[in-house]
């Protein structure tokens, strides 16, 4: 599945707190791996210091972050890079970047979740090969708690191999709809 979210009202576009904004975080895609060379003798990019997007690294940023394969171009994706400088250990964090909950311990990675207000989740889009009944299951689950969201599901164009986001109908929906006859 994948959640639309609305990147201004998440924070995700603020030049201040993001190492790469959405704005500027369009995936580069390659079909072979970023000449390494760029960096040569230099410190590739403030990585994980700084808090805030500088328009002179952007090209470091961009080919650290931002590349990846040709194949998975059809994605037409965007990326954003923020700080997590100086959180290591679970629990709770706020930071110049945003606010974060950290969950792991000293034996696993410690993961990094960016909290962002529930208004900014406006789109839950379920693919192709979702369980039905699991989609269902979680429609009938969140949607109390985010009346806001639209549901959606994927599928396959008649003609071609584009994918097509249509609202999403529950299996009820489905079995109540009447017939014409």
């Amino acid at each position: 599945m994948v959640l639309g979210i609305d990147v201004s009202l998440a924070g995700l576009t603020d030049v201040a707190t993001n190492l790469i904004p959405a704005q500027f975080g369009s995936i580069v895609y390659a079909s072979r791996w970023p000449d390494w060379a760029f960096f040569s003798g230099l410190d590739p990019a403030p990585v994980g210091q700084g808090i805030a997007f500088e328009a002179d690294n952007f090209e470091r940023l961009q080919r650290l972050f931002l590349t990846k394969p040709i194949h998975w171009s059809y994605e037409e994706g965007v990326r954003v890079a923020k700080s997590v400088h100086g959180m290591t250990q679970a629990g709770e964090h706020q930071t110049r970047s945003g606010a974060w909950t950290l969950k792991g311990d000293a034996q696993a990675e410690v993961q990094h979740f960016l909290r962002v207000p529930e208004q900014a989740f406006r789109e839950l889009h379920f693919g192709i090969r979702s369980s039905v009944e699991a989609s269902d299951e979680l429609r009938e689950a969140m949607t109390g708690r985010y009346p806001h969201l639209k549901w959606m599901e994927c599928t396959l164009g008649l003609n071609s191999f584009d994918v097509q986001p249509v609202a999403h109908t529950t299996i009820a929906e489905a079995l109540s709809f009447e017939h014409p006859t």
